[in-house]
């Protein structure tokens, strides 16, 4: 188990990412998870500069837009996963 909060999310995020970058799921579903996960950690800093981590608050950020055709969201959240795999070692 993963000892701190920072790991812990890292732990968390690869999933997320994995399974966005697999099709299972959806940019909106893994912003919405990103948010608990910081949340959870009370928004620590270093949960807040993972890759993921980052996506915290996009979508209030953005605004009512997000949901728009053409969107920059969807490619966002790819860039951020794939960053996040990139990046991924748990750090303790």
């Amino acid at each position: 188990m993963p000892d701190s909060d920072v790991a812990a999310a890292t732990v968390v995020f690869m999933h997320l990412a994995r399974m966005h970058l697999d099709g299972l799921a959806g940019a909106v579903w893994v912003v919405q998870k990103v948010d608990e996960v910081v949340m959870k950690a009370g928004y620590a800093e270093g949960v807040r500069a993972l890759p993921l981590g980052c996506l915290f608050d996009i979508v209030e950020r953005w605004g009512a837009d997000w949901e728009r055709p053409g969107n920059r969201l969807a490619e966002v959240v790819r860039d951020a996963c794939e960053e996040q795999i990139r990046n991924g070692s748990v750090a303790t």
